[in-house]
Order: C-alpha cells, then sequence, then structure tokens
C-alpha cells in the first residue's frame, strides 16, 4: 500500500471570510488541501459585499435617480425626484448584497469537498494550531486575511456627539437631513455624494 493513499491532503487555516480569504480558499482548493475558514464580525464576504462597494454603489445609484430628476438639462419639462420611503431603498440594498454573498462567497464554496466554515473568533495558540469556540485546530499553514476595522479619529467631543462608520452609515433606516463626512480619500468622497 503507498504511503499516499493513507494521508491526508494539507490543511490550510484561512482566519477571515472577505475577498482575500476566499481567493485563498479557492486557490487552495484547486491545490487539493483541506480548507477550514473561521469568520468573525461581518458576515461572509467581507467590507466590500458587506459594508463597502456594493452597498456604497447601490445607494450613490438611489440618490442619481434623484438627482437626475431634479438637475435635467430640458426646459419644458417638470419632473420631481424624492425619496419617499427610505427604508425600502435599505431594504433593497441589503436584498442585493444578501443576494451576491450567497452568488459570489457561499455558492462558491458550497461544492467544495474537505471545506469547512467555522464562526468563531480564531486565537493563535501555537505554531501550527489554531483556537476557535474551545475547539483547538491543527494547520500546515494558516493564512490570516482578517481585513481592516474603520478608523474613527481622536477628535475632541466625537464620540458623545455620536458618529457613523461605513459599517453603521447603510444601515440607517431614517433619511438624515444632513450628514458630515470627515475624511477627503476616495471613501469619504463616495459617501459624501450621497
Amino acid at each position: 500500500m503507498s504511503e499516499s493513499c493513507c494521508t491526508l491532503p494539507p490543511h490550510l487555516v484561512i482566519i477571515g471570510g472577505g475577498s482575500a480569504a476566499f481567493a485563498a480558499a479557492i486557490r487552495a482548493h484547486e491545490l487539493g488541501a483541506r480548507i477550514t475558514m473561521i469568520n468573525e464580525g461581518l458576515p461572509i464576504g467581507g467590507t466590500c459585499v458587506n459594508v463597502g462597494c456594493v452597498p456604497s454603489k447601490n445607494l450613490i445609484r438611489a440618490a442619481e435617480v434623484v438627482h437626475r430628476a431634479n438637475a435635467h438639462q430640458f426646459r419644458g419639462i417638470e419632473t420631481h425626484g424624492r425619496v419617499v420611503d427610505f427604508r425600502e431603498i435599505i431594504a433593497q440594498k441589503r436584498e442585493l448584497v444578501g443576494q451576491l454573498r450567497q452568488a459570489k462567497y457561499l455558492d462558491v464554496v458550497a461544492d467544495f469537498d474537505n471545506f469547512h466554515l467555522i464562526e468563531g473568533r480564531a486565537r493563535l495558540t501555537a505554531p501550527g494550531e489554531v483556537e476557535v469556540n474551545g475547539e483547538h485546530i491543527a494547520a500546515d499553514a494558516i493564512v490570516i486575511a482578517t481585513g481592516a476595522t474603520p478608523a474613527v479619529p481622536p477628535i475632541p467631543g466625537l464620540t458623545e456627539a455620536g458618529y457613523l462608520t461605513n459599517e453603521t452609515a447603510y444601515e440607517l433606516e431614517e433619511l438624515p437631513e444632513s450628514l458630515i463626512v470627515l475624511g477627503g480619500n476616495y471613501i469619504g468622497l463616495e459617501n459624501a455624494q450621497m
């Protein structure tokens, strides 16, 4: 009997559940590895699908519809665009996010042999060992693809005044009269145009 018949394929543990984690899982699957993905925090799909690119672009398109109705160049045509049900706009955004999370992430790995998803906080306990939910998992390799969290600047009074991040702003159910956007990078500019 050959030695390879009785050995398991290499085991890759991936900490994180966003696009980088899934890219690693897809490649590991192609190479025949066993895969354990451990995710905590944002749902599967990470920032882009849940609280980044997808919801922001969806809400920008909704704002664009209102803007175009109110700011077209044709004299003699009267249109009025306004938000009549902001909760419905947010519900539609949530539906899109859920559909993409399913189609682009969960369905991709659904048929992978040797793929296991665990929800929980991973902790490295020793070389090649991860603990999650009280279970110790041995790994031949570990990929840390945990993404990032919003940075909140240390501005005096900000905490007391209350603030939103990309993780909370796209979940508002009431349309605010106004917002102040701090930051002029592409994310700040994108949010300011909503």
